[in-house]
């Protein structure tokens, strides 16, 4: 993790070109390996119970860092209302257009 703005992006990249950079703010974001992310921990656990990802449910908070994994699940519940920061997939639920349906409230307790 590194407590930079978004100035330093491109540096990052220039000197670690190994390495991802996934913004959850304007002021932080992940640095991971190109190959690793929260999508790549989750199949690691699933893989250990013997589950599949098409039968995983992935709650992401309001950032790039959250993207990799809701995009790799089953379902993916998003937190943010803001357009930009939502991944784009078909199966991904906006938690806050859902009001206080059962539904969210399901949703909500699991964060």
């Amino acid at each position: 993790m590194a407590f930079v703005g978004p100035e330093m992006d491109e540096l990052f990249r220039v000197k670690l070109p190994g390495c991802q950079f996934l913004r959850w703010n304007p002021f932080s974001c992940d640095i991971a390996p190109r190959s690793g992310g929260k999508d790549v921990g989750i199949q690691a656990m699933l893989d250990h119970f013997g589950l599949e990802m098409k039968d995983c449910i992935a709650i992401g908070g309001d950032g790039g860092n959250d993207v990799s994994m809701i995009r790799a699940a089953g379902l993916g519940g998003w937190r943010s209302e803001e357009p930009w920061k939502k991944p784009s997939k078909r199966r991904i639920i906006s938690l806050p257009q859902l009001k206080m349906t059962p539904l969210s409230m399901f949703f909500e307790n699991l964060v």
